[in-house]
C-alpha cells in the first residue's frame, strides 16, 4: 500500500480547539468567569487567520496575473517557505485583533486596564491593516513567477 502525502496538516485546527475545550472546560467547572468570546478565541483566530490567509492568497495571485498578462495560473508557483517572518507576524497581528474584539465585545477587569486598549477601534483597525501587509509581504516572497508569458 502507497503512503500519499496530502498536503493539508490539520495540527493546528486541533492545537486550538483542545486549547478552546480545555478553557471551556475551566468556565463550566467554574475556575474562571470569562465570556465564551474569550472561550472560543483560540478556535476563532485559527479559523478566521486561515480564511484571511487563503484570501489574501487568491487576491495576490489574482492581482498578479491580472497586472502581468499571465493568461494561466499555472506559470508560478509557490517558493519552498522560505519567508516565515512575515507569515509569523500576520499571525501575531491578527492574533492581537482577535484579543482587541473579545475585549471589544466583552470587557475584561483584569490587569489594570492593559488589555482595554485593545478594543479601541483605531488598534483594531490598525492590527488588521498590519496582518493584511504582512500577509501580501509573504506571497509576494512566497511566489516564484516564471519569465514565460
Amino acid at each position: 500500500m502507497e503512503k500519499r502525502e496530502s498536503g493539508v496538516s490539520a495540527a493546528g485546527l486541533c492545537v486550538f480547539g483542545g486549547a478552546s475545550a480545555l478553557i471551556a472546560l475551566f468556565k463550566l467547572l467554574g475556575v474562571n468567569d470569562w465570556s465564551w468570546w474569550r472561550v472560543c478565541l483560540p478556535v476563532g483566530s485559527y479559523v478566521g487567520f486561515s480564511l484571511t490567509y487563503i484570501a489574501t492568497g487568491f487576491a495576490y495571485l489574482s492581482w498578479t496575473y491580472f497586472v502581468r498578462g499571465y493568461r494561466s495560473p499555472s506559470t508560478a508557483r509557490i517558493a519552498d517557505d522560505q519567508q516565515r517572518g512575515y507569515f509569523s507576524l500576520g499571525w501575531i497581528h491578527f492574533i492581537l485583533l482577535a484579543v482587541g474584539i473579545s475585549e471589544w465585545a466583552s470587557p475584561s477587569q483584569g490587569w489594570n486596564g492593559f488589555w482595554q486598549s485593545f478594543g479601541s477601534p483605531a488598534v483594531m483597525i490598525a492590527f488588521a491593516c498590519l496582518t493584511i501587509v504582512n500577509l501580501i509581504l509573504f506571497w509576494s516572497t512566497a511566489v516564484e513567477l516564471s519569465s514565460e508569458p
